[in-house]
């Protein structure tokens, strides 16, 4: 079972229309994302490419299926030492000044594990074995995500006033997914689907809310308020 993600997938740059739906058929378009010097979203695509010709060799000693999920989010490990990049996408959203015409594209780490291990668990007649599983929770415009976390219990009243409420009138650019203001569409059904049909059995997706409230609770437990405490690299 290998970890890939939807950088492999929907990373089109305004190419799709809006009313595209997003499957495990698509792929992220390597010279596209070479001429736009997305060297991240590249390296996703080379390196699920390349499992995929290993597995493919005749006289390959096992099989693969491949996790496709999108931004992380959820409760972090207890103590977890560094601000990851997901859940970093949700702190910033104290510190900003607009919220953007984005679509944001999210799933529950808690999804992401039981769809790993399903996977691994399955035998070797599992006909989902050969094929890919987009992950997807939540695919909602970034207004929603603020109200879902102006709503949430976990947020106090004095970090609820520095959320933003202004909506910033200038498209951001199309990158991932649907072009902006457009939500990107998604069919999540062969992750949703039964073991006995080639699916993982998650059946359902932790819900925006939930994913909102976890991920706040345990950036507060873990000492996370602060986008000086995201970094990249730690030196040492």
């Amino acid at each position: 079972v290998v970890t890939s993600s939807t950088a492999a997938i929907y990373i089109s740059y305004g190419a799709k229309p809006a009313e595209h739906v997003f499957t495990e058929a698509d792929w992220s378009d390597v010279d596209v994302l070479t001429e736009h010097k997305n060297w991240y979203c590249l390296s996703k695509v080379l390196a699920e490419k390349a499992a995929w010709a290993i597995a493919n060799e005749e006289g390959c000693p096992f099989t693969l299926a491949v996790m496709n999920p999108c931004l992380i989010i959820g409760p972090m490990l207890k103590g977890q030492p560094h601000l990851n990049t997901s859940c970093s996408a949700m702190l910033k959203l104290f510190f900003s000044d607009k919220i953007q015409q984005a679509c944001m594209h999210l799933v529950d780490v808690r999804d992401v594990a039981d769809a790993h291990l399903n996977a691994a668990k399955m035998d070797a007649n599992w006909s989902g074995w050969g094929k890919r599983y987009l992950l997807v929770g939540a695919s909602e415009l970034q207004a929603e995500v603020v109200e879902a976390m102006r709503q949430s219990a976990q947020v106090d009243d004095e970090k609820k006033a520095k959320l933003p409420t202004e909506l910033d009138e200038e498209l951001p650019p199309a990158v991932a997914g649907a072009p902006p203001p457009a939500k990107t569409l998604f069919d999540t059904s062969r992750s949703t689907g039964e073991p006995g049909e080639g699916g993982l059995g998650l059946h359902k997706y932790f819900g925006l809310q939930e994913m909102v409230d976890t991920t706040i609770e345990s950036m507060a437990a873990n000492g996370y308020s602060s986008m000086e405490q995201y970094t990249l690299h730690k030196d040492g």
